[in-house]
């Protein structure tokens, strides 16, 4: 049975005209297409990748905190973590681990890095490339919940950062609203 055939029976059976219901289905087929390249957390529409030049504008992300707290953790000395929300919803969790020295830091740093199951970028944090060992790090990782989470790490000293989030828009978004570069 094609597409066609489904909807003149749906039509029928709801008793529609199938010309409005096209027609209806096209303009909210229109108002979703117009929401995706207005917002800035859908990169593709239907599963195809929205050229850069139909996106326009992205407007900055708002994050509000939902949840903040601290934690232990094994080889550490504490965790401070926090949980944010964007205006659409989605959500990034920043973890800020202090270790008792730089070097414990950046082993904790390289233990992650191996953990991860795709590293896609590696760098030196900001532009001051004298303070020895801060990196930085974007990382994708399953979870056993979700797949292709996006993590960015850095070292700064003994404190070690890990930003995480479903989308790597919204985490890259948080990192330059909260901790931009150099």
């Amino acid at each position: 049975m094609s597409v066609s055939d489904c909807i003149e029976r749906k039509c029928q059976r709801l008793r529609v005209n199938t010309a409005c219901f096209r027609v209806a289905s096209l303009l909210v087929g229109l108002n979703i297409l117009c929401y995706a390249l207005e917002t800035t957390t859908i990169e593709t529409v239907f599963g195809q990748q929205i050229p850069e030049s139909w996106r326009g504008t992205r407007k900055p992300l708002r994050f509000e905190i939902v949840l903040m707290g601290r934690a232990l953790k094994a080889g550490a000395d504490f965790v401070s973590f926090a949980r944010y929300r964007s205006a659409d919803g989605v959500e990034v969790e920043r973890r800020i681990e202090t270790y008792s020295s730089a070097a414990l830091a950046r082993k904790e740093f390289k233990k992650l890095i191996k953990a991860a199951s795709e590293v896609l970028e590696r760098s030196n944090k900001g532009k001051e490339v004298e303070k020895l060992g801060d990196e930085r790090a974007v990382l994708r990782r399953n979870t056993p919940t979700l797949r292709g989470v996006t993590v960015i790490i850095w070292t700064d000293g003994r404190l070690l950062y890990a930003l995480e989030s479903t989308s790597k828009h919204h985490v890259s978004a948080f990192e330059d609203s909260f901790y931009p570069k150099g």
